[in-house]
Order: structure tokens, then C-alpha cells, then sequence
């Protein structure tokens, strides 16, 4: 399994910002006649002009991809005519998107699901039927509180804290408080003594055990959005709690950079770095900051993350690497979300 299959379910809770020119402008301080950022710009471009990104050698549609380009051109709030096409679009293939029909039975994948009910909220658009998509992922639920029928091997805690992310953004986590409640205590099960989150934690062969060539253990990504989850959700964060440890276990494993990676000791990314920041940043830590425990060298981590711009696009750029020299989507949307955060977020 390659890493950008793991990671191509993401979602985070985030308000809209500006990036123009390498600086960060919060929306409200934008005029109605400004360009639109450049992030936002260039993932617009990726949707065609039927309102989807193409699979790779252009044959049918990226949903994945074409659904968090929406998610964070709605949030960024930009909204040019493709991705209003993209809208109409992906609300008559939900269920192309949504449901699992590898095994002997479709199932629905419960991070699309929640990354649809983001959507929905965020868009209003009401061809999306926000009310089913929230019927069919607590429909998902297993007796055990996690959500999704799939194999949670590999994004059990990534999955999990979607859902419990978008049942909050749906405003209906009051209603249904023992779903919750099972929920918020089986991705606590896949906390690491360290703080850190596993993607199966739980399970008795993987367990917390690091295993990057497998990509098993305790990793950045499922711990920053384990974060988000656990802060959204309304859990303690005072000292010793799992979620002030969780915190603790981000900041210790930042390189030197103030950038991560997926595990501990890899190349640094934009994936992880963006995930990373959002996380700090909805739990109350200052990224803009170059003192502190998530600045080790005095390198802010807000500043780590727009090292990643490809400034011939305006989009984000996987890794500092000639491997890599221009933007992708998917490091471009994680990181736009990020910098949504930062931008709504009040310096402490």
C-alpha cells in the first residue's frame, strides 16, 4: 500500500484564509475584487470542465481528489464556476464515491462519508441530502464504536476521526451521544503509550509497535487527526490527558525543520507538515511562533510549511526534493486547510 493511498481520505475542521504572495491574509481583510489565492487557484484548475479531477492517463474520475478540491475551495471561499460544476457533479456520483464494492458485499467507506457530510455542510448544497449521508455513517458503526465496515488496518484512527468530525460539523453529535461516546473510546484505544496514534492500535499484531516499511505504528497523520477529533469533540485537555499527550507526542516528533514526516526519521512532506499545523493549531498552539516546543530551532512551524510552495503554481509541492518539483493535489488541499486554520486562529 503506498502512502498517498492511506492518505487520500482526508478532511480536517477549518475556516477559510488567503494566501497571497507567501503571506497569509484572513478572508474578511480581502476584498470582493481580490485575485483568488493562489493555492485555491491552481486546484481549481485540476477540476475539468465537467467539474472532476481525471484518473491518472485520463480515464474516468479521481472522486477522492475531485471531492477535497471542493471541500477546500469551499472553505478557502473560492468558488469559480468548475467547482460549482464539481458539486453538481459529485452529488450524482456519491455512490461511486462512497460505496466499497471490492468484497462480496458494498459496504460505505465511512471516511467518505464524512468527508461528503463536510462537504454538504460547508457547500449547503442541498442535492447532497446531508441528513442520509449522516444516517448511513452512524449505519456504519460497529459494536466495538468504530465507524466503517472496511478493513481498519490502515486508516481505522484516520477514519474514525472524520466521523467523529463530521457528526459534530453536522451539529447532530448531541443527538446521538452514545454513538459518540463508543465512538471517542475506540480511537482513544489506538493511543500509544508515547501520546502517539496508530492507524489499529488495538489490533494484537500491530499494535504500537513502529513498522514504517509496513506503514504500521504510531504515526503524525493519525495523531494530528486524532487531535482534531479528540479537541472537537469536546475531550479534556488539561495535563496528563490523552489529548495533551497527543499534542506533546507531535511536537516531539518535529524535526529540526518544524516540518514532519510520516513516521518519525522519514523525509519531510507537506502532507504531514499541513496535517501537523492544522492539529496544533486547533488544539491552541501558536504556529506562527519560533519559540517554544513546536519551534526547536526557532523555525516557526507556519514558516516550515510555506517552504512547500511551488511559486510557478502557487500550489504545494510533496516533498523539498527534484523527486518532487512541482505542486500536487493532494499536498496543495491539505496544506490550504491548514493555512485556513492558521488564519482564523487568534495567536496565544
Amino acid at each position: 500500500m503506498s502512502i498517498r493511498s492511506i492518505r487520500g481520505l482526508v478532511a480536517s475542521v477549518a475556516t477559510g484564509a488567503l494566501v497571497l504572495c507567501g503571506s497569509l491574509l484572513p478572508v474578511e481583510a480581502a476584498s470582493a475584487a481580490a485575485p483568488p489565492p493562489p493555492a485555491a487557484a491552481w486546484l481549481a484548475s485540476q477540476l475539468n470542465a465537467k467539474g472532476f479531477v481525471p484518473n491518472p492517463g485520463g480515464v474516468g474520475a479521481d472522486y477522492g481528489a475531485t471531492v477535497q478540491i471542493a471541500l477546500a475551495l469551499e472553505q478557502a471561499g473560492y468558488t469559480p464556476k468548475r467547482e460549482r460544476t464539481a458539486l453538481s457533479y459529485l452529488a450524482s456520483h456519491v455512490k461511486k464515491y462512497v460505496v466499497d464494492d471490492s468484497g462480496p458485499k458494498p459496504v460505505d467507506r465511512a471516511a467518505a462519508l464524512a468527508v461528503l457530510i463536510r462537504l454538504a455542510v460547508v457547500s449547503g448544497a442541498p442535492s447532497f441530502h446531508v441528513n442520509q449521508l449522516v444516517k448511513r455513517l452512524l449505519a456504519s458503526q460497529r459494536p466495538s464504536g468504530l465507524f466503517g465496515r472496511t478493513d481498519p488496518t490502515y486508516d481505522g484512527t484516520y477514519r474514525q476521526a472524520l466521523a467523529l468530525e463530521a457528526l459534530v460539523a453536522a451539529g447532530v453529535a448531541g443527538e446521538h451521544q452514545a454513538a459518540m461516546a463508543a465512538g471517542v473510546t475506540w480511537l482513544l484505544a489506538q493511543q500509544c503509550t508515547d501520546g502517539g496514534f496508530a492507524s489499529l492500535a488495538s489490533s494484537p499484531w500491530v499494535g504500537c509497535v513502529s513498522d514504517p516499511d509496513n506503514w504500521l505504528g504510531p504515526d503524525s497523520n493519525s495523531t494530528a487527526e486524532a487531535i482534531v477529533a479528540l479537541v472537537v469533540t469536546g475531550q479534556p485537555s488539561g495535563p496528563g490527558t490523552p489529548l495533551a499527550r497527543a499534542v506533546a507526542n507531535l511536537e516531539a516528533t518535529e524535526q529540526v525543520s518544524s516540518s514532519w514526516s510520516y513516521f518519525p526519521g522519514q523525509t519531510p512532506d507537506a502532507d504531514s507538515t499541513a496535517l501537523a499545523v492544522r492539529a496544533l493549531v486547533i488544539a491552541g498552539i501558536d504556529v506562527r511562533s519560533t519559540t517554544g516546543p513546536a519551534a526547536p530551532a526557532g523555525i516557526a512551524p507556519l514558516s516550515a510549511l510555506l517552504a512547500f510552495v511551488d511559486p510557478s503554481t502557487g500550489g504545494f509541492r510533496f516533498e523539498l526534493d527534484p523527486t518532487y518539483p512541482h505542486a500536487d493535489v493532494y499536498s496543495t488541499y491539505e496544506a490550504l486547510w491548514a493555512l485556513d486554520a492558521v488564519a482564523a486562529s487568534t495567536p496565544v
